[in-house]
């Protein structure tokens, strides 16, 4: 008799604990539903959204050189599409079919282009208009190399890390508040440079300057320097451009 009452006060006490554990369950789901619906109501404060200020970033010199060192993609000459509008696409052509008549002779890797943005951007940070040609060139190609290194047009990349470094070797002739290098003529330590004041493309070497002019007069010279000194013949072709201009 004591074990069965000492029985049905257990469960009486089970019975009595599950209610109340129930009962504040039930409290603490209705404080936090009315807590939420609380909530709910307020009118959050309205945060006015700034616009991102967008700034063009001068890359440091360590990036540039990082970048000088990225190889550049050169366009296939087989499929290069030569504008019409270009000043200088009777000079490419030729140049082109050199290249394809005398590969032993004649080679032209031309890079791809850059875009309007990038030649516009690359003018304002070196506080410079580049005459119409040179832009031309840039956006037909963004860098180039002809006939072994005859004549070299360096990226904007490479142009603009060498024109922030200085440039010691010609600064006895004045420095880049005069000129900006392009890149090399005749691969024998001759700097093609861009005078400011003009828009000249000039040839630097030894304390002298050769001038000439603009890109399509500097690609007719490298035709003729070419087909004079290395091809020698009667290529019909050459010949007739060499006639015309």
């Amino acid at each position: 008799m004591p074990f069965l009452l000492f029985v049905i006060a257990v469960i009486a006490i089970g019975v009595l604990t599950i209610k109340l554990k129930r009962k504040n369950r039930k409290n603490r789901e209705e404080a936090w539903k009315e807590l939420g619906n609380r909530m709910m109501q307020q009118t959050p404060p309205q945060t006015a959204v700034q616009p991102r200020q967008q700034t063009v970033q001068t890359p440091s010199v360590d990036s540039q050189t990082e970048e000088m060192l990225i190889p550049q993609t050169a366009q296939d000459l087989a499929t290069l599409v030569i504008p019409d509008s270009l000043p200088f696409a009777e000079e490419i052509r030729i140049l082109k079919y050199m290249c394809e008549k005398y590969p032993d002779v004649v080679q032209m890797d031309l890079y791809d282009p850059a875009s309007e943005i990038t030649i516009s951007l690359f003018e304002q940070r070196l506080g410079v208009r580049l005459p119409d040609e040179v832009r031309a060139l840039y956006s037909f190609a963004n860098g180039m190399d002809l006939c072994g290194m005859t004549i070299s047009f360096d990226s904007l990349h490479i142009i603009e890390g060498l024109y922030r470094r200085g440039y010691d070797h010609f600064r006895q002739e004045g420095d880049q508040n005069d000129f900006i290098m392009m890149g090399t003529v005749m691969s024998d330590g001759s700097s093609l440079l861009l005078e400011k004041q003009t828009g000249y493309l000039l040839r630097f070497n030894e304390g002298e300057f050769n001038n000439f002019r603009d890109v399509t007069t500097l690609l007719k010279w490298l035709i003729g320097f070419e087909f004079d000194g290395y091809i020698c013949n009667d290529d019909p072709v050459i010949k007739g451009y060499l006639r015309r201009v």
